[in-house]
């Protein structure tokens, strides 16, 4: 069987969870030598996971042994592995002894309860639970354990009225389904499904007695001592000079600890912790760019001074800190940019008397060479001209016209800062299991509400691969709906990818609309774009041969759009050149959404390399959800055909070209003097039956459907190579496969705006898997739509 990494951590931490709960002082041997177990076990980890997994489960979990026998096998497995080790660095071994002797005297120094509680909760009307959750192995919450925490309790919800759950509980199983080592995603989706009734089981850990904690105010400085391996040190930073991760503070916070990585393996450094010194360099002062090159300045060998707990005492004493950090008195700061370069600082407000504040301070931009400005700094006025009044777009309009030479006003305001983004984070706190609902706020004496703005991706963005971003990136998809936190700066906007339920996410830097649009501009001309030569004829043609070939196999495809037919945009003229149906070059950036309720199944269209594959499949796997609906046509009847069973049979051709006309047609298309097409009440039909209606039509259909206000599932097929078709369809040549593969690529490019999520896959079978949850996902009661909303 292989060793997988997710396996050796979680066979570590039983052991030290079983560890840490021997608190009686019968236990005190067994405990001791646990500790010498682990020692030897922590610096060769995969290859004492069989040895843990054996030993946990035929020692430590049997209750036939005496803690006698179980502390003598523990002993025997300890001497085994000191006395025929594989080889280890000397000093890599001892770290690891130092490092758990810290955490165990850390750990014995006081007394922790464990206590285990099964809760009862049944959904109220909503459907929601009340409960937000955080962790997962993708996305540890806590150090050293994967687990999934309860982060927020919704008033007036089931969680909260019941009065048993608590923050900071652990919760370890759903129903029976045990939430101790999945992902976040997958725990969040245990919980969405888990009906009506749901039974918890939680572990809530307390501290009893013993000696003073961090939270009760002493300040505990710890050295740590940490040896790089190929891939760093395994921690990530947050803070400094002009970026404070915390109003009034620029320390360096560490942010997360990345699993599997040295700190984790380590295990003196968490989240929270102050980096006070690295290697005798104090970090005090130095910008967030400063510490990350300190950081990854060092020896193999890394010597850290730190304050345990720090970001968990400066964010909970406000009244300990307000006093501290009253408004300061006003100070001219003098920025100098070049041309096109923007200011490098991110603002917030601009709604009621709530004033103009910075945000961010983006590293090695203006603001940040300037050394002048600071997150909370409240700015009254740009080159004399007064802002106090300004909204939010007024400011970031006042910044954008203000020249090379901007001469800011500020005050220091952390007070009325903090205030400002409590009321944002009310607007954002959505409940994450709870029935979807635009943000709302309570009323407050402002009298304008924050402008939220909500965006869908329209296109792929990996942080990871972009070299320009000044600080942490936040990677999304095509199709992704993204929450926009502060557009105020020209390049980039911080944002938080919003969840299944309409909560926030994860949140970082992206890219700017005029960032993207710039770029691809400028950028090399490689860009293909659909067919513009092909004839009415052919067009008529291909759809007839389309048609005839869904309806065999149980569909109704509509026709492809004759190009005479006003559907949309300049289509109406545009004899077959598609390229006027857009107005100047389009980039495809972010589309403003806005989510409201759904009372209908959402038609489904694909398009895309192996659209009729995965369209029968769907249909053969779930005919009660999805069914084609049933077109029009002005030619008689046939022998056998029946009117609204095969064709909705139209008598007058003037009477159907009227109705296309009037938009009461998805697309329509002339073949042999006869016309075509798929109407409106058509798809309606099939979504009055509770089924999707999967339609065959181009991209231009999506756009009629959403004015109808039947907004499509629109999904783009993305294999990832050739050979995927050409596995598919082993009869087409290969020349004609990569003609598919082209084709498909041309369609995402030119439909980009329109599309719900583009899908790739290595295999059909992947593709569909991912289709189909595409589809489920987007099934919901509420969904994300087209706004008036402008970037």
């Amino acid at each position: 069987m292989p060793v997988k990494k997710q396996d050796v951590h979680r066979a570590l931490q039983l052991l030290e969870e079983y560890r840490r709960n021997l608190t009686d002082a019968d236990s005190e041997e067994l405990r001791e030598a646990l500790t010498k177990a682990i020692v030897a076990i922590r610096s060769r980890l995969f290859q004492a996971l069989l040895d843990i997994h054996d030993f946990y489960s035929y020692t430590l979990e049997s209750n036939a042994k005496t803690t006698e026998t179980k502390t003598e096998e523990t002993l025997h497995l300890a001497e085994k592995w000191e006395n025929h080790p594989p080889p280890v660095p000397a000093e890599t071994a001892q770290l690891a002894a130092k490092s758990l002797d810290a955490r165990v005297n850390s750990n014995t120094a006081s007394n922790v309860q464990i206590e285990t509680l099964h809760i009862h909760l049944q959904r109220g009307p909503t459907g929601g639970l009340g409960v937000s959750v955080a962790g997962g192995r993708d996305n540890p919450h806590v150090v050293d354990s994967s687990g999934i925490f309860v982060t927020k309790l919704i008033p007036d919800t089931p969680a909260s009225d019941d009065g048993r759950l608590r923050l900071g509980d652990q919760i370890l199983s759903v129903n029976g389904t045990n939430l101790e080592y999945i992902t976040h995603t997958d725990a969040v989706q245990t919980l969405k499904n888990s009906g009506k009734d749901v039974e918890l089981v939680v572990q809530r850990r307390t501290e009893v007695s013993g000696t003073p904690s961090i939270e009760n105010g002493e300040r505990v400085v710890l050295d740590i001592t940490l040896v790089k391996n190929d891939r760093g040190l395994g921690f990530s930073i947050a803070g400094g000079r002009g970026n404070a991760h915390v109003v009034g503070d620029d320390g360096i916070f560490v942010t997360k600890i990345i699993p599997g990585g040295v700190a984790e393996m380590q295990g003196d450094l968490a989240t929270g912790d102050r980096i006070l010194e690295v290697c005798g360099q104090k970090m005090d002062g130095l910008s967030h760019e400063e510490s990350v090159g300190v950081l990854k300045a060092t020896p193999q060998t890394v010597e850290l001074k730190v304050e345990k707990g720090a970001l968990v005492k400066a964010s909970h004493s406000p009244q300990e800190s307000e006093a501290d950090l009253q408004p300061q008195p006003e100070r001219a700061v003098s920025l100098f940019r070049s041309n096109g370069e923007g200011l490098g600082f991110n603002i917030i407000g601009g709604e009621g008397d709530a004033g103009i504040f910075i945000s961010y301070i983006s590293p090695g931009g203006v603001a940040d060479r300037s050394g002048g400005l600071r997150a909370g700094d409240h700015i009254l006025k740009v080159n004399e001209e007064s802002i106090g009044d300004a909204n939010h777009d007024e400011a970031a309009e006042a910044f954008k016209q203000a020249g090379n030479h901007v001469q800011l006003l500020v005050r220091y305001s952390p007070v009325e800062f903090n205030r400002f983004q409590e009321r944002l984070k009310q607007l954002n706190e959505v409940e994450d299991q709870g029935s979807p609902s635009k943000p709302s706020i309570q009323p407050e004496p402002e009298p304008e509400p924050v402008r939220q703005l909500y965006v869908r991706a329209l296109f792929d963005y990996d942080a990871d691969k972009d070299d320009d971003r000044p600080s942490q990136g936040l990677s999304f998809s095509h199709g992704d709906i993204l929450h926009l936190l502060n557009t105020g700066d020209d390049e980039w906007w911080q944002a938080a990818l919003v969840g299944n339920h309409a909560e926030d996410g994860p949140q970082g830097l992206i890219p700017s609309k005029s960032r993207i649009e710039r770029r691809t501009l400028t950028g090399p001309r490689n860009v293909q774009f659909t067919s513009r030569n092909e004839q009415p004829h052919e067009l008529e043609h291909r759809a007839r041969a389309s048609s005839e070939k869904e309806a065999r196999r149980g569909l109704r495809s509509s026709f492809k759009l004759s190009r005479k037919l006003p559907f949309i945009k300049k289509a109406d003229n545009s004899s077959g050149n598609e390229e006027e149906g857009r107005d100047g070059e389009f980039v495809a950036t972010y589309e403003p959404v806005t989510l409201e309720p759904r009372g209908y199944a959402r038609p489904v269209i694909i398009l895309g390399a192996l659209k009729e594959d995965v369209n029968d499949m769907l249909v053969h796997e779930f005919p009660d959800k999805f069914a084609g609906c049933v077109p029009h046509t002005t030619r008689t009847p046939r022998e056998g055909e029946a009117d609204a069973r095969d064709y909705h049979f139209v008598s007058s051709v003037e009477q159907m070209e009227k109705d296309i006309q009037a938009h009461l047609f998805i697309e329509a298309g002339r073949y042999k003097d006869n016309l075509y097409g798929t109407s409106i009440r058509a798809v309606q039909e099939v979504a009055q039956q509770g089924k999707h209606c999967i339609l065959g039509v181009s991209g231009y259909a999506i756009r009629r459907l959403q004015m109808a206000d039947l907004h499509p599932i629109a999904i783009c097929i993305r294999p990832s190579s050739v050979d995927v078709i050409q596995d598919v369809q082993p009869k087409t040549s290969g020349e004609q496969c990569q003609g598919i593969y082209e084709k498909g690529k041309r369609i995402e490019q030119e439909f980009a705006e329109f599309f719900t999520a583009v899908v790739e896959g290595d295999s059909l079978d992947d593709i569909y898997g991912k289709v189909k949850a595409v589809i489920h996902e987007q099934s919901g009661n509420y969904i994300w739509v087209p706004s008036t909303d402008t970037l």
